[in-house]
């Protein structure tokens, strides 16, 4: 049987976990799911930055502060990190069984159709349905 990955599948690949977000013959989109402890120091610099008036825009056009803080139980203070998410194409080395809630998914799909990630990522996500 073959299993289909979709927008929001949560899959692992080199140790890392990712949530999927689209892909092409070319490149895969997927939001690495930092670690409690590098979510935690983005957050600090995103605060930061965002207590600077000066500094303020770069959280808007720089896609390293490109992230949603996941509520789902099992990836709950961890990061999704959208701002980096084309990779040439990825080959799941395993589908993870946890399902990200629909707050997640509408949260991320929102950082991604505002947030300073690539057009064809924009576009390719823009019609799916939550």
């Amino acid at each position: 049987m073959v299993k289909f990955i979709n927008f929001g599948d949560i899959f692992r690949y080199q140790d890392k976990e990712y949530v999927y977000l689209q892909g092409t013959d070319k490149v895969t989109y997927a939001a690495w799911i930092l670690p409690k402890q590098e979510t935690s120091e983005l957050e600090k610099l995103s605060n930061k930055i965002s207590n600077n008036p000066n500094k303020r825009q770069r959280l808007k056009e720089d896609p390293f502060y490109c992230y949603v803080i996941l509520q789902t139980k099992e990836f709950k203070e961890r990061a999704a990190h959208c701002g980096k998410s084309a990779n040439e194409p990825m080959k799941p080395d395993l589908l993870i069984d946890i399902k990200l809630d629909k707050k997640d998914l509408s949260s991320i799909k929102k950082e991604i159709m505002e947030g300073p990630v690539n057009r064809e990522l924009k576009d390719l996500v823009k019609d799916i349905e939550i």
